[in-house]
């Protein structure tokens, strides 16, 4: 065969045989996702009257569950929901790391039905494209997709992925992972004045947990709440004394430990609120309200922020809601409104 031929066919059988590295991970995404829902759970917890929603995903064929250490701080009992519809009871905290807000969970589930993912320590390139899977708002299995937008070193939680993948409430402690299908990451949202930042714990702290003895759920849960309620205690002391920046310093500092403290991002509202700042009260109200959706006192003050700051069709919307939750408080807000 002539050199010019023999060149040629060297390129046809390259372009034949190349991987098309743009186009796959959007051809094959339906495969993976349906390899990887299997091994991603919905965590259900309870604390008094109250239920909060997580996410979380099998790490191993032992049935040992990773999710945010958030997800179940304060919670008396927490379930988890497997992909067949099924409910266990979580058994044991095997480990935490407070830090980097995870936790690593176990329960009674036979080995032979268990699908896990695999976790890779390796950082993703900033520009890669992601996914994550959870259950955002009590929708099960969703899928969003992303890029990662930064690599970023943040107080208290250390080394963390940005993504623009959505994560809402619900899909926190999910899997984020990459076109391979591998987990680069945990699922972690973060809000903060009217905005999303939506953020990933990487996988190489999720390698690092080790399942010990640990302690049982009921041990776990009398276990006093540290940072984030010694914050919030702080909050409300500073708030009273009206140092109302330190207060909404300390409020904020609970929230960055415990995202979905609603009682946290309600103290900031107050805060904002006392300095005369109503747009950052109202958003943080907003964000209370979207975690606890019937406490009424949220609704209240929320209205009240709205009156204060013009908008009488909002204040009313909140007026409405508070007739049917608290009627009470809807007429003292109604008061409020005709002054």
């Amino acid at each position: 065969m002539l050199p010019i031929k023999k060149a040629l066919l060297c390129c046809v059988l390259l372009a034949l045989f190349a991987p098309n590295t743009a186009a796959w991970p959007q051809e094959d995404l339906p495969a993976i996702v349906k390899r990887i829902s299997p091994a991603v759970v919905v965590v259900e917890t309870r604390k008094g009257g109250r239920r909060g929603l997580g996410s979380g995903f099998f790490i191993n064929s032992q049935g040992h569950i990773v999710t945010n250490y958030h997800v179940v701080f304060g919670a008396d009992q927490a379930t988890v929901k497997t992909y067949d519809g099924k409910r266990y009871l979580v058994k044991k905290v095997l480990t935490e790391d407070k830090k980097a807000d995870l936790v690593l969970l176990a329960i009674d589930i036979p080995p032979h039905t268990v699908s896990y993912l695999e976790v890779t320590g390796k950082l993703p390139e900033v520009g890669e494209k992601v996914y994550a899977i959870g259950h955002p708002m009590g929708l099960e299995k969703t899928v969003s997709e992303g890029i990662v937008s930064a690599i970023r070193k943040m107080p208290r939680l250390g080394e963390i992925i940005q993504i623009t993948a959505p994560i809402s409430q619900g899909s926190s402690g999910g899997p984020v992972f990459n076109a391979s299908g591998r987990v680069i990451g945990v699922a972690r949202a973060t809000y903060r004045t009217g905005q999303n930042l939506n953020f990933a714990v990487p996988g190489e702290k999720v390698l690092r947990l080790r399942s010990g003895g640990g302690q049982t759920f009921g041990e776990f849960s009398q276990e006093m709440p540290g940072t984030a309620l010694e914050q919030f205690q702080r909050g409300r002391l500073l708030h009273t004394q009206k140092k109302y920046h330190k207060a909404v310093q300390a409020f904020q500092e609970a929230i960055s430990v415990k995202p979905d403290f609603a009682e946290a991002y309600y103290g900031v509202g107050m805060s904002y609120g006392a300095m005369g700042r109503h747009q950052l009260a109202i958003d943080n109200f907003r964000q209370a309200v979207r975690l606890q959706p019937n406490n009424p006192v949220f609704h209240f003050h929320l209205g009240v922020a709205y009156h204060v700051s013009g908008d009488t069709q909002q204040a009313m919307e909140e007026y409405r809601t508070l007739s049917r939750l608290n009627p009470n408080l809807a007429r003292k807000l109604k008061g409020i409104m005709e002054r």
